[in-house]
């Protein structure tokens, strides 16, 4: 049997691959960095959106202590230890919560849910903006956090040495 169409069967592969690709891609994507447990942990905001179409669970492990994350959680935050930064007519929240970890350091979880309107005109925007982006800003946002709350914690271990300058002191140099 001779296909007719080759140039069609080739599209439809080809769409295929990627239709598979992506479905890979977004199911790792969606949890990067969470735990099972994580994923499945009720957040601030969870009961806005039921049953959403976009629910993506992010996190990293920060070698640092709650108090040194919370800093750069803060600026545009409102409650501690969690907050719900945006809620767009009950069909978008942006979740972060911040959790001690057993071995000192703490666990920063971030949750976007959305629930898309498949019939409203803004449809293909949000679908163009939100899964193919949403993944690398929001991964550069955690590590960004992670970066800046190590920092922090390093910069609070630093013992301060004293060379007696701040008292006025003289430096005295020996041959």
């Amino acid at each position: 049997m001779r296909m007719k169409h080759p140039t069609t069967m080739k599209a439809l592969a080809s769409g295929a691959g990627v239709t598979a690709l992506f479905g890979i891609y977004r199911r790792w994507h969606l949890r990067w960095g969470a735990t099972g447990e994580e994923v499945l942990r009720i957040m601030p905001g969870d009961e806005i959106i039921e049953h959403p179409t976009f629910d993506a669970t992010r996190a990293v492990t920060v070698a640092a202590r709650p108090e040194d994350v919370w800093p750069w959680i803060v600026q545009t935050s409102f409650e501690p230890n969690h907050w719900v930064v945006w809620s767009d007519r009950k069909r978008a929240t942006w979740t972060w919560g911040i959790y001690p970890s057993e071995t000192g350091g703490t666990r920063l979880v971030t949750r976007v849910r959305i629930r898309y309107d498949w019939t409203s005109p803004t449809i293909l925007f949000s679908l163009l903006l939100v899964e193919p982006w949403d993944f690398p800003m929001m991964r550069k946002c955690l590590l960004g956090i992670k970066r800046r709350a190590e920092a922090l914690a390093r910069s609070r271990e630093l013992p301060t040495v004293s060379t007696g300058l701040e008292r006025g002191g003289r430096v005295h140099a020996r041959r």
